[in-house]
Order: C-alpha cells, then structure tokens, then sequence
C-alpha cells in the first residue's frame, strides 16, 4: 500500500510538471519608425551673384586683384529639429587658379576686409572656355548663423561631423570646397539643432593681374558651385 502511494504521488508531479512546459506561447514584435529628415535649401535671388562690368584698369599689372563682395542667405527649412551641415561644391574645379587669391570683403565682418587666400579656400569663376583658364575665382565667407532666429556665434569647417567638432571653434570661416560648414555656440562641441536656418553667404571675386589677360577682348566670367544640405 505505501508502495501505491509513492507511485501516484510521482505520477501526479511528472504531470504537473510536463503541465508548465506545454503552455502555449505568442510572439512578441516591437516596431519604431526612424524618421528621415526633410530639410529644403533655398538661395536669396534664385541663387544668382552678378558682379556689375569689371574695369581692366582697376587690376594690377603683378597681382591678383580682389573686385569686392556681393551677400546672399542660403535658407534652410526642416520639418523638424534637425542637426544639419552646409556643403558647397565647385562645378568647375578644373579651370580653379592654382596660386594664392586677393579677396576684399565688406567692413564690419569677423573677418579681415582683405586676405590672400590659397586654392583649398576658394571656388573658380572661370568657365573651361575662358581664356587664359584660371583667370578668375570666387572666395564665400561665412559668418552670424541664424537658427530659429536667434544668432549662433561661432563656426566650425570639416571634412566629416568628427572633424567639425574636432576642428577649432571661430566666429567666421572661408568655406573649403566640398568641406562641411555647420553653426556651433560657445564651449558647445555639437552643432547647434533646429529647424530653420539662415546662414549668410558673403562671395568675394578676384581676377588675376593684367599680365595674364592676353588681350582686349570681352571676357566672360562665370562661377558654378552646388549647394546642398548635409544631415549630421
């Protein structure tokens, strides 16, 4: 009889047991939508700089001459806060001049009025038509970024995002070919977020010395760059 007992009490645990593993199971599925961000760019003025008629004798006969600025905004809108970056590219890189540049600015900038800047730091304003090519290029100093209407102070280039906040914090900068342009406030190591940006495009040209213009002829000057948005 206490055999019996030892047996049924076995039999009912082995079935309790056999019980909690056989429950039934659902699946689990968690879902999230990353959101692509969707950023629009627009340039002041469709986008078009037009220096007035070039008087040959303002040029130097020896040096570079730097013929003034024109200003116009490159305006970003975002349908949220985003973190983005401004890129300008050189469509015509291949008629770029290969020595340093004059430009003269306008006063009351960060910057200095006047510099010599090397090819790395400006855009050619030559077409591969022109004659000699490389006879012209354009310089963009940018400045006093706007995001949601309040003004960041500081400005920060780079190749990529690491390199940006790894690059020196300065309150303008003379925009890099292909380079990544973003606004940085002070002692802040990310580039400031937001959803409608302004940054303020001042372009300034320069011709070579007379020496290299080969005649009298009209010449024919024209830059070409892309300007895009870039999402950090």
């Amino acid at each position: 009889m206490k055999l019996r007992t030892q047996l049924f009490a076995a039999t009912v645990l082995a079935a309790a047991t056999a019980s909690t593993y056989a429950a039934s199971s659902v699946s689990l599925e968690v879902k999230g939508t990353l959101g692509t961000p969707a950023c629009t760019i627009a340039l002041d003025d469709s986008g078009v700089v037009t220096f007035d008629d070039i008087a040959r004798t303002i040029l130097s006969s020896t040096d570079p001459t730097g013929i003034g600025s024109k200003k116009i905004n490159a305006n970003v809108s975002c349908s949220g806060i985003t973190l983005i970056a401004l890129k300008v590219e050189d469509n015509r890189a291949a008629s770029r001049p290969t020595a340093a540049m004059k430009f003269k600015f306008q006063p009351g900038g960060n910057g200095p009025d006047e510099t010599n800047l090397q090819t790395t730091h400006y855009f050619s304003f030559s077409t591969d038509e022109t004659t000699p090519v490389g006879l012209a290029s354009f310089a963009i100093r940018v400045e006093k970024i706007k995001v949601d209407t309040v003004e960041i102070a500081g400005v920060r280039m780079g190749s990529d995002y690491a390199a940006m906040n790894g690059a020196t914090y300065a309150n303008f900068t003379h925009v890099k070919p292909s380079e990544l342009v973003a606004p940085y406030a002070a002692g802040i190591n990310v580039p400031s977020s937001g959803r409608d940006f302004v940054f303020p495009l001042e372009i300034a040209a320069s011709v070579m010395s007379t020496y290299h213009i080969p005649s009298a002829a009209e010449i024919v000057l024209k830059g070409d760059a892309t300007v895009s948005v870039v999402y950090l």
